[in-house]
């Protein structure tokens, strides 16, 4: 799906994370040049998918257009429960991407995840 601006952004966020849930043999997943990544605040399905993914190992998101600190959160939080979900995520690209200089340090600190975060990702939101 690289360089495919003109894709119904959500309609196509939707398609993947149906697409990661229900597949088990995805292990690479190129999506450079697109609008996805803008997506994920609005789209928390994808993020529960990349999470569950137990085959994705290569995830590429190069050259996305803007880029809001919510996305960034999220993206750091999925990859953080792909590991504790023992995912095999080793590598992420975020080359060429329109983000703000502090949203670095939210990616980093949105990987520190709890019990209570899991619970409330994949478990019961009444208990979380």
């Amino acid at each position: 799906m690289t360089d495919c601006f003109k894709a119904n952004t959500s309609n196509t966020v939707e398609a993947l994370y149906k697409l990661i849930k229900i597949s088990v043999s995805i292990e690479s997943l190129l999506l450079g040049g697109t609008n996805i990544l803008s997506e994920l605040s609005y789209t928390p399905e994808f993020i529960i998918s990349l999470g569950e993914s137990r085959t994705m190992k290569y995830l590429n998101l190069d050259n996305s257009s803007s880029v809001g600190t919510a996305s960034i959160k999220n993206l750091g939080k999925s990859c953080a429960m792909n590991h504790y979900k023992d995912g095999c995520l080793t590598h992420l690209s975020l080359n060429k991407i329109s983000a703000k200089n502090k949203d670095t340090q939210v990616f980093f600190d949105a990987m520190y995840i709890s019990d209570l975060d899991h619970e409330y990702l994949y478990g019961e939101k009444k208990i979380a």
